[in-house]
C-alpha cells in the first residue's frame, strides 16, 4: 500500500510515523487480526475469551460509556489502520472521520476501509489531531484510545478536541498515565526506555490529566481506572517480547532488524516491569461538552 502523504510532519511525528511504519508487521503477525485490526490494549472481563475478542470488547466499552450510535459523527482521534473506525460504523451505525499522522497507516486504513465496503461511512485523512483543520462544532463525539499519550501538550489536543464537538458533544480518551514518580535511577530508566521506545512524552498523572479535561471546559468529567481489565493485555505483549528478545537482539546487531524495531521489544518489556513496579495505570474519561 503506498503511504499517504497530505501534511508536512515535524520531527516527534516523524518519529510517530516511523515508528508504526518500521513496526507494522509485528503488530499485524502478532497483535492485530483482519477482523478487529486492534492496535490497543484489549478489554477483559467476564465475557471476554480470547485476545482478539477483548480487542473489540475496548471498542464496546468505550462506545457504551457515551452511548454512541445511528447518527452520531465521530472523529477517531489517532485512528490507526482504522480498526475503532471501522467498528463504529458497522456495529454501532456512526459516521467516522478519522485523523492519523502516520502516511502508512492512512493508506492501510483505507484499503481497510474500503475492503469493508464503508467509504461511505468511514473518511481517513492524514491529519495532526491537535490540529486538524475539521470544521469547528461538526462532532458529536470525539474518541481517542491510546492516542494522546503521543501528544507532546495534551492540553493542545484536548482544546482542538472541545473546538471540533457540536454544544453537548461527548469525548471518550483510554490512555496510559503515571500512578507515581519512578523513585530511583532504575525506575527513571525503566520508564524512559518504554517513553522512547513507543515515542511518548513522559505521561501525566491521572490527576493532571483530569485538570486538562476541566480546564479546557469540559463538564461532566468522569475517569475509571481499568488498569485491571488491561493487565492480560500487557502481560501478553511482555512475555511475547521476553521470548522474542534473544532472535530479535541478534536480528539487530546484523542490521535485519532496525534500532526501532529492537526497542520496540525492549520498549515492550520495560512497560510491563515498569507496570509491576506500580508507576503507570490505565484509564478511559469521559467528559461533554456544555450546550452553550
Amino acid at each position: 500500500m503506498e503511504p499517504v502523504a497530505e501534511i508536512e510532519l515535524d520531527d516527534h511525528q516523524q518519529a510517530i510515523a516511523r515508528y508504526y511504519r518500521e513496526c507494522w508487521l509485528d503488530y499485524r503477525f502478532f497483535w492485530i487480526n483482519r477482523k478487529n485490526l486492534g492496535m490497543h490494549f484489549g478489554y477483559w472481563d467476564e465475557t471476554t475469551r480470547t485476545h482478539a475478542q477483548s480487542l473489540l470488547r475496548t471498542n464496546e466499552v468505550m462506545a457504551e460509556a457515551v452511548n454512541i450510535g445511528p447518527g452520531d459523527r465521530v472523529l477517531d482521534a489517532g485512528c490507526g489502520v482504522g480498526g475503532s473506525s471501522i467498528w463504529l460504523a458497522s456495529e454501532r451505525g456512526a459516521t467516522v472521520v478519522g485523523v492519523n499522522v502516520s502516511p502508512e497507516q492512512v493508506g492501510h486504513a483505507r484499503r481497510f476501509v474500503h475492503q469493508r465496503g464503508l467509504d461511505d461511512r468511514v473518511t481517513i485523512l492524514q491529519r495532526d489531531y491537535k490540529n486538524t483543520g475539521l470544521a469547528g462544532e461538526s462532532f458529536d463525539v470525539v474518541w481517542a484510545c491510546e492516542s494522546i499519550a503521543h501528544s507532546p501538550d495534551q492540553r493542545d489536543t484536548l482544546a482542538e478536541a472541545y473546538r471540533l464537538l457540536k454544544p453537548g458533544g461527548r469525548l471518550v480518551v483510554r490512555d496510559v498515565y503515571l500512578r507515581r514518580p519512578p523513585a530511583n535511577e532504575e525506575e527513571r530508566r525503566m520508564m524512559d526506555v518504554w517513553y522512547d521506545a513507543w515515542v511518548m512524552p513522559p505521561l501525566p498523572t491521572t490527576e493532571q490529566f483530569l485538570s486538562f479535561v476541566s480546564g479546557t471546559g469540559f463538564c461532566e468529567v468522569h475517569m475509571e481506572d481499568v488498569t485491571a481489565t488491561g493487565i492480560r493485555s500487557g502481560r501478553r505483549l511482555y512475555w511475547m517480547s521476553l521470548a522474542a528478545l534473544p532472535g530479535a537482539t541478534v536480528l539487530h546487531r546484523l542490521g535485519i532488524r532496525t534500532d526501532v524495531q529492537h526497542t520496540n521489544v525492549t520498549g515492550s518489556i520495560a512497560a510491563w516491569r515498569g507496570y509491576k513496579r506500580g508507576l503507570w495505570e490505565a484509564a478511559h474519561t469521559t467528559a461533554r461538552k456544555p450546550e452553550s
